[in-house]
């Protein structure tokens, strides 16, 4: 019995240019508690089931420049049509965000 076990990982990159017509990315800046933290949402808006959504987090200051950057990432599956929550700690110096997906690992096709 041969039992064979496939994972494909899918760099954003490597879809023709931008993402943006598969994921939707919004986001609030929670300035305030002990942990100033960033949160949003990324929305699926391709025909697969995705996870481990790393997410590129670049802090701009001001001026649009960029401050810092790190890495994030989405908490769960998101299926098609459906949207997954994440939450980073804030960049010290930024005024502002420019969140992208940069990988995601595709789980099936179609709906939940």
């Amino acid at each position: 019995m041969l039992i064979l076990a496939v994972s494909t990982t899918a760099w954003a990159q490597n879809f023709g240019g931008s993402p943006a017509p598969w994921f939707h990315v919004t986001w609030n800046n929670r300035g305030y508690g002990s942990v100033p933290t960033i949160e949003g949402y990324v929305q699926n808006a391709s025909q697969f089931r995705v996870t481990n959504v790393r997410l590129q987090i670049d802090g701009l200051d001001g001026g649009g420049r960029s401050v810092a950057q790190a890495f994030g990432w989405t908490f769960g599956g998101i299926a098609p049509g459906d949207r997954g929550y994440f939450t980073a700690p804030a960049i010290p110096g930024a005024t502002a965000y420019q969140i992208s997906v940069a990988s995601f690992d595709v789980i099936s096709s179609g709906g939940p």
